[in-house]
Protein backbone atom coordinates (compact mmCIF):
# COMPACT_ATOMS: atom_id res chain seq x y z
CA UNK A 1 0.00 0.00 0.00
CA UNK A 2 1.57 3.09 -0.52
CA UNK A 3 0.48 4.88 2.40
CA UNK A 4 1.96 2.62 4.47
CA UNK A 5 4.84 2.86 2.68
CA UNK A 6 4.82 6.75 3.53
CA UNK A 7 4.66 5.64 7.63
CA UNK A 8 7.75 5.78 9.51
CA UNK A 9 5.91 2.48 11.11
CA UNK A 10 4.81 1.15 7.26
CA UNK A 11 0.93 1.33 8.32
CA UNK A 12 -1.76 2.97 7.73
CA UNK A 13 -5.03 4.18 9.43
CA UNK A 14 -8.77 4.71 8.48
CA UNK A 15 -9.71 8.13 9.19
CA UNK A 16 -13.63 8.41 8.66
CA UNK A 17 -13.95 11.46 9.73
CA UNK A 18 -12.37 12.67 6.60
CA UNK A 19 -12.64 9.09 4.71
CA UNK A 20 -9.14 9.00 3.98
CA UNK A 21 -6.95 6.64 4.99
CA UNK A 22 -3.32 8.55 6.21
CA UNK A 23 0.25 7.34 7.19
CA UNK A 24 0.40 6.30 10.62
CA UNK A 25 2.51 8.13 12.44
CA UNK A 26 5.76 6.64 15.03
CA UNK A 27 3.70 6.64 18.56
CA UNK A 28 5.38 6.37 21.68
CA UNK A 29 5.08 2.54 23.19
CA UNK A 30 3.35 2.32 26.38
CA UNK A 31 2.99 -1.69 26.28
CA UNK A 32 6.51 -2.66 26.82
CA UNK A 33 6.03 -4.93 23.61
CA UNK A 34 6.94 -3.97 20.52
CA UNK A 35 4.03 -6.14 18.59
CA UNK A 36 6.79 -5.83 15.07
CA UNK A 37 9.49 -7.58 16.29
CA UNK A 38 7.76 -9.53 18.68
CA UNK A 39 9.96 -8.61 21.70
CA UNK A 40 9.80 -7.25 24.99
CA UNK A 41 11.18 -4.02 25.41
CA UNK A 42 12.92 -2.45 28.39
CA UNK A 43 10.04 -0.84 30.54
CA UNK A 44 11.77 2.88 30.67
CA UNK A 45 10.42 4.60 28.16
CA UNK A 46 13.49 5.42 25.60
CA UNK A 47 12.17 8.50 23.78
CA UNK A 48 13.99 11.71 24.17
CA UNK A 49 11.60 13.79 25.21
CA UNK A 50 10.30 11.33 27.84
CA UNK A 51 13.18 11.48 29.45
CA UNK A 52 13.76 15.22 29.17
CA UNK A 53 10.48 15.46 30.49
CA UNK A 54 11.22 13.33 33.61
CA UNK A 55 14.32 15.60 34.16
CA UNK A 56 11.81 18.39 34.87
CA UNK A 57 9.26 16.38 36.45
CA UNK A 58 8.64 18.91 39.58
CA UNK A 59 7.75 21.73 37.35
CA UNK A 60 6.05 20.06 34.75
CA UNK A 61 1.99 18.78 34.93
CA UNK A 62 2.21 15.00 34.99
CA UNK A 63 -0.83 13.65 32.83
CA UNK A 64 -1.06 14.54 29.20
CA UNK A 65 -3.81 16.83 29.49
CA UNK A 66 -2.96 18.81 32.11
CA UNK A 67 0.34 19.59 30.04
CA UNK A 68 -2.17 20.63 27.24
CA UNK A 69 -3.84 22.77 29.71
CA UNK A 70 -0.39 24.13 30.52
CA UNK A 71 0.31 24.91 26.91
CA UNK A 72 -2.92 26.39 26.42
CA UNK A 73 -2.62 28.81 29.29
CA UNK A 74 0.85 29.82 27.77
CA UNK A 75 -0.17 30.46 24.39
CA UNK A 76 -0.58 33.88 22.57
CA UNK A 77 -3.07 32.11 19.78
CA UNK A 78 -6.57 33.71 19.56
CA UNK A 79 -7.90 30.18 18.53
CA UNK A 80 -7.30 26.93 19.23
CA UNK A 81 -6.85 26.02 15.58
CA UNK A 82 -3.89 28.87 15.73
CA UNK A 83 -3.14 26.83 18.48
CA UNK A 84 -2.67 23.74 16.32
CA UNK A 85 -0.92 24.59 13.73
CA UNK A 86 1.92 27.08 15.38
CA UNK A 87 2.21 25.39 18.78
CA UNK A 88 1.63 21.59 18.15
CA UNK A 89 2.74 20.95 14.68
CA UNK A 90 1.25 17.51 14.62
CA UNK A 91 2.32 15.98 11.41
CA UNK A 92 -0.23 13.09 10.34
CA UNK A 93 -2.84 13.79 12.63
CA UNK A 94 -6.21 15.08 11.53
CA UNK A 95 -6.87 18.66 12.94
CA UNK A 96 -10.06 17.95 13.71
CA UNK A 97 -9.30 15.08 16.22
CA UNK A 98 -6.70 17.68 18.40
CA UNK A 99 -9.39 20.19 18.20
CA UNK A 100 -12.25 17.50 19.66
CA UNK A 101 -9.50 17.04 22.43
CA UNK A 102 -9.02 20.51 23.29
CA UNK A 103 -12.43 21.15 23.18
CA UNK A 104 -13.46 18.66 25.76
CA UNK A 105 -10.23 19.71 28.07
CA UNK A 106 -11.48 23.24 27.62
CA UNK A 107 -15.29 22.31 29.61
CA UNK A 108 -13.90 22.38 32.19
CA UNK A 109 -10.87 24.15 32.58
CA UNK A 110 -10.76 28.01 33.79
CA UNK A 111 -9.47 28.87 29.89
CA UNK A 112 -12.50 27.63 28.45
CA UNK A 113 -12.63 31.84 27.74
CA UNK A 114 -9.82 32.25 26.72
CA UNK A 115 -10.27 31.27 23.13
CA UNK A 116 -13.67 33.04 21.61
CA UNK A 117 -15.95 31.16 19.98
CA UNK A 118 -14.66 27.69 20.47
CA UNK A 119 -17.87 26.61 21.41
CA UNK A 120 -20.64 28.70 19.65
CA UNK A 121 -21.20 25.57 17.31
CA UNK A 122 -22.96 23.82 20.04
CA UNK A 123 -26.34 24.05 21.85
Amino acid sequence: MEIAAQSPVGRAVYYGGINEWIPMPLLKNFSGYDRDTKNFIDSAPSNKQTSQAETKKSSTPTTQAQQMLALLEKTKANSIDEFIQTELKLDGVPPDLIRLGIERLLQNSHLKYKFDGWNSNQN
